[in-house]
C-alpha cells in the first residue's frame, strides 16, 4: 500500500461530497424529462465546450495516454497529435442537422434514431445505451475500488459501494446539468489541484 498526502485525500473527499451537493441542488430545477436530459431550455454552449474538454482531459487521456506513449513510443504520440482533427470532423458531420432534430423535438439519440429509422431503431438505441452505460459504470467503480484499496487501504467492497453510490446518486438526481458541473469541477482539479498537490509533495 502507498500512502497519499493529506492534500490528495482532501481533494478526493471534497470532490465526492461536491458531486453529491451539485446533484441534489440541480435536482430542484428539474420539472420534466426535458429539464433532466438537456437542462432548462438548452445548455449554454460554453458549458458544453467546458464539459467536453473536462471529459477529454480525464484519467484516460492523461494517465492512460502517458502509459501508452511510454509503452508504444512515438507512433502513439503522433496519433494523439492528430486527435483535434477528429473533433473537427465529428463537429462537421454531426452539427449539420442539429437544428432539424431540435425542431422535431428530439432530446436524445433514441429520439433521432426513431425519427430516421422508426420505433425499432429507438429500442435498439435504448438497449445499447443501457449496455454501454452499465459497462462504463462498472469500469469506473472497479478503477476507484482498486485505487482506494491501493492508496487508502479501504476494503474493496466498501470502495465499490461508495463509488457506485456517488456516481449513480449525483447523475440520477441532477441530470445533465449535474454531470456538466461535476465535469467542470473535475477539470479544475486536473488543471489546478493535481499540480498543486505535486508541488506540495516536492517541498
Amino acid at each position: 500500500m502507498q500512502s497519499l498526502h493529506s492534500v490528495d485525500i482532501f481533494i478526493i473527499i471534497t470532490y465526492l461530497i461536491g458531486c453529491l451537493i451539485i446533484g441534489f441542488i440541480s435536482s430542484k430545477k428539474i420539472n420534466n424529462i426535458r429539464d433532466y436530459a438537456i437542462g432548462r431550455k438548452y445548455v449554454n454552449t460554453a458549458l458544453l465546450i467546458g464539459t467536453f474538454i473536462a471529459t477529454d482531459i480525464g484519467a484516460s487521456s492523461t494517465v492512460g495516454v502517458s502509459e501508452r506513449v511510454f509503452s508504444l513510443g512515438l507512433i502513439f504520440s503522433i496519433a494523439i497529435v492528430f486527435r483535434p482533427l477528429f473533433w473537427l470532423l465529428a463537429a462537421n458531420v454531426f452539427s449539420k442537422n442539429i437544428q432539424h432534430f431540435r425542431d422535431k423535438g428530439c432530446i436524445s439519440i433514441s429520439d433521432i434514431m426513431e425519427l430516421l429509422y422508426g420505433s425499432s431503431a429507438r429500442w435498439v438505441a435504448n438497449v445499447m445505451a443501457v449496455i454501454i452505460s452499465v459497462f462504463v459504470l462498472a469500469v469506473q467503480v472497479t478503477a476507484i475500488r482498486y485505487l482506494c484499496k491501493y492508496f487508502l487501504d479501504i476494503s474493496p467492497e466498501k470502495c465499490s459501494l461508495i463509488a457506485f453510490g456517488v456516481l449513480v446518486t449525483y447523475s440520477f438526481f441532477g441530470g445533465i446539468r449535474a454531470v456538466i458541473l461535476t465535469d467542470l469541477v473535475q477539470a479544475a482539479i486536473f488543471i489546478l489541484g493535481i499540480p498543486l498537490a505535486c508541488f506540495i509533495a516536492f517541498l
